[in-house]
Parts: structure tokens; sequence; C-alpha cells
């Protein structure tokens, strides 16, 4: 009883003497509501404000971002405005944890990288190879110098969109075509002329009234001719009465 107590006891403490050297080069790190932000730190001294040029590949895709008299270009198409900010944070990325030396790389995505990114500065290139994201964080990846051993951990937002421009490349919207205003002008179709010349109203026609005849009994009834100007007045021509 004794022996088996003995063995129990040894094989717990074996247990915890193989954990201790596993975790021997891990940093402790207080978890809960009150732990502290770890504070992210620079990857690599790189001048993300000096790159000039980002190329990226990935999943059979590849595009070149080039900085061409001061205004990025992808594949020598006109980009849109968020390049220049995406650029100059994944040049630089914030470290936010680095994994100890020993980790095999292969276990956290490098052997089939998710992104290689090459930045060039003054005609030097850093490559950054993209790994899988952690355990723990979704939004963010592994990441390591191509000629580096070192993993560390950062935010995978921006990556995140150099990856979807290979499938999506970030052109400049198209300029939408405006018509021409037409302030100012008139438009009209010009009178027809029917052939008729001069259309000037006929007010020289000649027009009858019928009137009564006026009389007074035992008098000649005197009947007036209806008159057209230019011609000569005719004299009443006098009728008898009954």
């Amino acid at each position: 009883m004794n022996r088996r107590m003995t063995l129990i006891l040894f094989l717990i403490f074996a247990a915890m003497v193989i954990l201790a050297y596993s975790l021997r080069n891990e940093t402790g790190k207080q978890v809960g509501p009150n732990a502290p932000t770890p504070t992210p730190g620079p990857m690599w001294a790189l001048d993300a404000k000096a790159v000039s040029k980002v190329e990226v590949s990935g999943a059979g895709n590849a595009y070149t971002l080039a900085l061409v008299d001061g205004k990025w270009q992808v594949d020598n198409q006109p980009t849109n405005d968020e390049v220049a900010g995406v650029v100059e944070r994944t040049a630089s990325p914030s470290v936010q944890r680095t994994l100890p030396a020993d980790r095999d790389a292969k276990n956290y995505g490098f052997a089939s990288p998710t992104l290689t990114v090459t930045f060039t500065v003054s005609e030097t290139a850093y490559t950054l190879i993209v790994g899988d994201p952690p355990v723990t964080s979704e939004s963010d990846r592994y990441v390591m110098a191509k000629d580096g051993t070192t993993i560390h951990i950062v935010s995978g937002f921006d990556l995140g969109q150099l990856k979807d421009w290979l499938t999506t490349p970030p052109l400049a919207p198209t300029p939408t075509a405006t018509a021409p205003s037409t302030t100012g002008s008139t438009t009209g179709t010009p009178a027809v002329d029917a052939g008729l010349g001069d259309t000037t109203a006929l007010t020289d026609t000649l027009s009858l009234t019928d009137t009564a005849p006026i009389g007074l009994p035992g008098m000649a009834t005197v009947v007036a001719l209806p008159t057209s100007p230019g011609l000569p007045t005719e004299p009443a021509i006098p009728t008898a009465t009954e």
C-alpha cells in the first residue's frame, strides 16, 4: 500500500517537473478585468513613411503597390485614399506579444503563409511573413521577418486589408459623368412660313349690315346703303310709302 502511494506521488512530482520545464520561458500574465493592457512595440527598425513599394502575394494571387509622383498605384492604376494609411501601419506593425525563441514556426502557419509582404525603402527590402491567427484572438496574426526566427503577435486588421486586395484591388473610384448645363440657353422651333407671305389681317373687307328701313307715316322711307372706305357715298334712294 505504501509502495503504491509512493509511486503515485512520484508520478505527480514528475508531471509537475515536466510542466515547469515547458513553461520556463513563458512570461507571467495577469488576467481578469483589472489586468494591465500590454504596451505594443515596433517589430523592426523601418521608416514606414519612406516606403516606396509594397509587393503582396498569397493564395496564388499577387499585386504591387508603388508610389509614383507622390501618389499610390496598384499595378500601374490609381488607388483609393485608404492605401497610404494601410501601407504605413503594416510596414511598422506594433508587436503585442513575442513568443519564446525555441518555438517551431511550422506550428504557427508559416509552412504555408497566409501572406508574404515585401516593403521597399531606399532599395532595401523588408519581407514580412504572415501565419495563422492565435487561438485566443481571430483578429490578430502570427508574423515573422523572412530572415528571422522570432515569432510575434500583431493586429491583423490591416493585414486583412492587404489580403482582401488580392481579389479586390483598391482602385480609385471612377469619376461620374455629368450632363452639360443648359442654363442661359434657349431652344425652340422657328416659325414655319406656310407660303402665305404677308399674313397681315384683312381688315378692309366690306360688310353689309341688315338694317330695318326707317320711315315715318306720310314720308318716304330712306334706305341707307353700306359704304366702304375709299368709295364715294351714294345718295339715299327714297321709296314710296303706302
